[in-house]
């Protein structure tokens, strides 16, 4: 970047202000540095400094995103004209705009390819998408603000979360946004009492556009966090600023199963929706798209095979298509439904698990790793172990009508660790074949039992 921006951003400052306010204000200020990042200015005097900041610093600001087309920091600070203005005094006034919201967002950042349009909308989740692109059309905090999205594990709540985010920026570039899991607002809320730095942590947070919070379910029993969430949601709100939850349940249950009173009640004052699991003709239409985004032609039969297979949930549908179409690309091999049974054989065959028990799952898990069931539900964290529970808990989530609450029980933990904990099982069992070979040694047990 060079001081054409500058020069450029100027002008679009003369032509919105009178000519004595430019001369008098802008005229005086020098170019200092630009690069991808920053744009660095200076002032001679402190007055002008504190004035720029007063009447001038958000239209300056707003301006120059809109013109290199992202979020961009403004930095100024004062510099004599007698002194060398391109290496300023450390100890000299200065402000900087977009510093805290650019970091931010770049640690925290919207997935790009999360988008409406890549959306695929179905009876399952009809209410949430046009509930989502309600908010995305309407200035933030004017419609269904919270907006409540809840149901199970992969089924596009935080697709439409980041879509909201994604088109507003895109209508708003200069819009304060944040997408947050809720145990990453846990860990940065409990650093900053560490480091002594609450306010900088409350900055951060209370002076959004668009606050999009997902799993707030982990927030269960974390006490203190609870209550400073509650403390950012009045602030955001007062403002009448966005706010958007997902969660695995209600607000209502998440109430009964621990969660502050008074957050419960706030986050249940818009609009709650769930998102169920879909439908034969959506899940075939996800297929469709996938296949079709990656340019890859697939027979009518194979789609049809995955689709009535595979009913727990949209992730677990795309994993499954991604598997045949790697083997397409890699080995060259032929789409059919004889190549899709084969590759797809071991998924195929968990559906087939049928009828059993908790106590069923424990068994045949404790007896493949060569534990006892006691093992299992202790505390013991070692690796064998840990593998061995999580595998429960995947196995009992996807065979038994059990809710995760009461998996929990069972194991003797918390509710948001058995999430966390299937999540990481599911990717393990990716990329560990030893670990996978036992997890279809289990299946093959309770199938025969």
């Amino acid at each position: 970047m060079s001081e054409l921006f500058w020069d450029e951003l100027k002008e679009k400052l003369r032509n919105s202000l009178s000519a004595n306010e430019f001369d008098t204000w802008i005229k005086p200020i020098k170019f200092i540095s630009a690069d991808s990042d920053a744009l660095t200015l200076s002032v001679p005097t402190a007055y002008n400094l504190v004035w720029l900041e007063d009447n001038y610093l958000q239209q300056m600001s707003e301006l120059l995103n809109n013109l290199v087309g992202r979020l961009m920091r403004l930095h100024i600070h004062v510099a004599p004209e007698s002194s060398p203005a391109a290496i300023p005094d450390e100890t000299s006034p200065a402000i900087t705009i977009n510093e805290r919201v650019d970091a931010f967002v770049r640690n925290h950042s919207l997935f790009p390819s999360y988008t409406f349009s890549r959306f695929i909308v179905g009876d399952n989740n009809t209410l949430a998408h046009a509930a989502s692109l309600k908010v995305s059309n309407t200035p933030p905090g004017m419609a269904y603000s919270p907006l409540f999205l809840y149901g199970g594990v992969g089924l596009g709540k935080t697709h439409l979360m980041h879509a909201v985010g994604n088109a507003l920026l895109k209508k708003n570039i200069n819009l304060r946004i944040a997408y947050i899991t809720s145990e990453e607002f846990m860990n940065l809320f409990v650093e900053s009492i560490q480091k002594k730095s609450q306010t900088k942590f409350r900055n951060r947070f209370r002076n959004l556009d668009v606050l999009l919070l997902d799993d707030v379910q982990f927030l269960l029993k974390k006490e203190e966090t609870m209550r400073e969430l509650f403390n950012t949601f009045n602030a955001l709100h007062g403002q009448k600023r966005q706010i958007i939850f997902t969660s695995d349940r209600t607000p209502q249950q998440l109430q009964l199963d621990g969660l502050d009173d008074r957050l419960a009640s706030r986050m249940g004052g818009g609009l709650d929706v769930e998102i169920r699991g879909p439908s034969f003709e959506t899940r075939k239409a996800i297929l469709m798209a996938k296949a079709n985004e990656e340019k890859v032609q697939i027979p009518n039969e194979v789609y049809y095979l995955i689709a009535d297979s595979i009913e727990t949930d949209i992730r677990s549908l795309e994993n499954a298509l991604n598997r045949v179409i790697a083997e397409h690309k890699l080995l060259n091999q032929e789409i059919t439904v004889d190549m899709a049974k084969r590759i797809l054989r071991p998924m195929f065959a968990e559906k087939n698990v049928r009828n059993v028990s908790f106590e069923d799952i424990l068994r045949e898990t404790s007896n493949v790793f060569k534990l006892s069931k006691t093992d299992i539900r202790s505390k013991s964290r070692t690796s064998q172990i840990n593998q061995a529970r999580q595998i429960v808990m995947l196995l009992s989530n996807n065979y038994i009508p059990m809710s995760l609450t009461e998996i929990a029980g069972e194991l003797g933990r918390e509710h948001p660790t058995i999430i966390s904990g299937i999540r990481h099982i599911e990717g393990e069992l990716q990329k560990n074949s030893r670990l996978k070979e036992k997890f279809d040694e289990i299946i093959e047990n309770l199938k025969a039992r």
